[in-house]
């Protein structure tokens, strides 16, 4: 189809399109702009009022369809920032739904016919910066010259190869001279985003739990953006039920922007409504309206990523993969209303998450978030039951070889793998799952937590720190840290963190009283082991933490805190309860007995349960990993066939057919 030949120069409000120049001016500044992103803007303003399909503008920009939709929305990101169209500004580019773009010009603008002068540009910027109202005026001297038609229809080619060449060639960072989004990011301070869960406009299908489906998934898309650290959903979600403002978003999650906005779903339409701030200033950098169908709510996550990365002038997300563009929405609602049931933040009315998830696998056998989940709860829930494994084993092996990119899955398989002490696949796919969901604190801590197990405890507490700052108002990934610290001998830092994570989720308080006792022990903290105990639900353990703090004080009373320790051990073993079904006050005890400590620990350290594995590499504990014990431990559970594979940690070294460890 044959376009019309544009104007050479275009004027309006403070706007100069220098159409002859490949240049755009606004407020007397020249606005940097890839050469297919000022080709779409020549095409559009070369026709005021006209509507073009997307399809015309790809045949005559790229010359060809086969670009993906987020390319030419990136594209009209661009132009709008350059032609700053921010909120209440003027709007010169209109989306007409279901069509395309159009351009609108004010009345007031006028086209300026070519000159004739082929002078050569001066190199000088603006002559002037206009007044109020008063059309900017270009630098002095600037001639503007038509092309030759055949040379106007080559700019849509050029502006193609040129694009190509931005795409494919390696490069780190644009470079002075190049084509840079108009909106540049801080140029000292990395940004960190945070992704607040989108309102849920409407009651229809039960929105709220797609809006806080999609900001869970819009924030893991995010994560993978070169050069942009995201806060987790998990703190998103409190620091919004918190009603934090602007500074409180910077202050307490260390955020320089946040997302916010609005998610509204009937049968034939999605609407999302975003808004990009700046902290804590709170001013707008970007805002979009993205309508699209139901069933395209997994490209707008790569669409809603491109636009992000280039309002923060950074290198864009990988475009999301074609396979995954029709699936049904519905899906991901089931799939996340089961999440929501399980952690306790959704009524289940009745309802089971297995149950549900095994009918959505038996609706839709190809959709591989289903079967990772599946697999993650048969594991937790059904953890003791060979059968449970196999068929967990089976869920996560179907979701792999369906998306190897299932992040779910690949936990499953690497506690799978821990079990077995395939320490070599359990340790890939704990890192794979941490590099899959980078925003969620539960993968890298607990890859971390594997590590320092095997007694790589640097490395542990580098994953335990990457945690709590994505995550900081978790409890998870407080405790996770406080527990690496405390293995590190770290005590005093660990307390903190512990202190932290009761302020943080003060209803949860009672769930780490143990680890907080045994810091408070370690630090010879009376009053400390009293508080933990204050906090401590009534259970199984808890009489024997009151024998054993009793003893403490009293060497007389040791008999009656080591008749407690055997009874709750026995009641553990009676009840079948998950966990080892040891009580670890035995390392408290005078003169403990290793061996049978450490022949116990074997179930902590496969199993991953709380801290007590990490026990082994404490200070306090020294005496333990010089007895003979501990070989036996590293050699039954393989950890001196991983050492020898990938080096020792900087505490043990090889000796004979075992390691010493300082």
């Amino acid at each position: 189809m044959s376009q019309p030949e544009p104007p050479s120069r275009l004027a309006f409000d403070d706007v100069v399109i220098d159409t002859a120049g490949r240049r755009l001016w606004r407020g007397g500044v020249e606005q940097s702009l890839e050469p297919k992103a000022f080709g779409v803007l020549a095409l559009l303003a070369g026709a005021p009022g006209r509507a073009f399909a997307r399809d015309e503008i790809l045949d005559a920009v790229w010359g060809h369809r086969h670009v993906t939709p987020g390319v030419l929305n990136r594209v009209m990101t661009l132009l709008r920032h350059a032609l700053g169209e921010e909120a209440n500004a003027p709007r010169y580019l209109h989306t007409v739904h279901g069509v395309g773009y159009r351009f609108d010009l004010p009345a007031a603008a006028a086209a300026v016919p070519a000159a004739t002068s082929t002078q050569p540009e001066p190199a000088s910027g603006p002559a002037s910066t206009p007044m109020p109202g008063e059309a900017p005026s270009m630098p002095a001297a600037v001639p503007v010259r038509r092309f030759p038609r055949a040379a106007w229809v080559a700019i849509p080619l050029l502006a193609a190869l040129g694009f190509a060449g931005w795409k494919w060639w390696p490069h780190d960072a644009p470079v002075a001279g190049d084509a840079t989004p108009a909106i540049p990011a801080r140029a000292t301070v990395p940004p960190t985003l945070v992704v607040l869960p989108l309102r849920a406009v409407g009651v229809d299908h039960d929105e709220g739990v797609l809006a806080q489906g999609l900001s869970e998934e819009l924030t893991t898309r995010l994560s993978r953006i070169k050069g942009l650290s995201m806060i987790s959903a998990t703190s998103a979600t409190i620091a919004q039920a918190r009603q934090f403002d602007s500074a409180q978003l910077a202050e307490r999650l260390k955020a320089t922007h946040a997302i916010e906005g609005s998610l509204r779903e009937t049968d034939r339409e999605l609407r999302i409504n975003l808004r990009l701030v700046e902290l804590p200033s709170g001013k707008l950098v970007w805002t979009q309206a993205y309508d699209r169908k139901p069933t395209d709510v997994f490209s707008v996550q790569g669409e809603i990523a491109q636009d992000v990365a280039t309002a923060l002038a950074l290198q864009p997300a990988a475009i999301i993969t074609a396979d995954q563009r029709s699936i049904d929405p519905l899906l991901l609602r089931r799939v996340h209303e089961a999440r929501a049931i399980l952690r306790g933040s959704a009524d289940a009315n009745g309802r089971d998450p297995e149950a549900m998830m095994r009918a959505l696998v038996a609706e839709h056998p190809d959709y591989a978030p289903a079967h990772g989940f599946l697999s993650v709860m048969l594991y937790v829930k059904h953890g003791r039951d060979p059968a449970a494994l196999r068929e967990a084993r089976r869920e996560a092996e179907l979701a792999q070889r369906l998306d190897p990119d299932e992040p779910e899955s690949c936990y499953t398989l690497a506690t799978l793998a821990a079990l077995d002490t395939d320490w070599e696949r359990a340790i890939a796919m704990f890192r794979k799952s941490a590099q899959l969901a980078p925003s969620d604190p539960a993968f890298p801590g607990i890859y971390g937590r594997a590590m320092a197990g095997l007694g790589y405890l640097d490395e542990g507490l580098r994953e335990a720190a990457f945690g709590t700052a994505h995550d900081p108002l978790s409890a998870m990934a407080l405790s996770t840290q406080a527990m690496l610290l405390d293995a590190a001998g770290r005590h005093d830092e660990a307390r903190r963190q512990y202190e932290d994570f009761a302020a943080a989720a003060p209803e949860r308080a009672g769930s780490v009283s143990w680890s907080r006792w045994f810091n408070a022990f370690w630090r010879h903290d009376d009053a400390g082991m009293q508080a933990a105990m204050d906090t401590m639900p009534q259970g199984n353990w808890t009489a024997s933490y009151r024998a054993v703090t009793a003893a403490l004080h009293d060497a007389t009373r040791w008999p009656q805190a080591w008749a407690e320790i055997e009874a709750s051990e026995r009641r553990a073993r009676a009840q079948h309860v998950d966990g080892p079904g040891v009580n670890f006050l035995r390392l408290s005890l005078p003169n403990p007995d290793y061996v049978q400590s450490l022949a116990v620990m074997d179930d902590s350290l496969r199993n991953n349960w709380g801290n007590y594995h990490l026990m082994i590499w404490m200070p306090e504990y020294r005496a333990a990993r010089q007895s003979p014990a501990f070989q036996d431990y590293l050699k039954r559970n393989r950890i001196l066939d991983y050492w020898r594979a990938h080096g020792f940690p900087p505490q043990c070294h090889p000796q004979g057919d075992g390691a010493v460890c300082a």
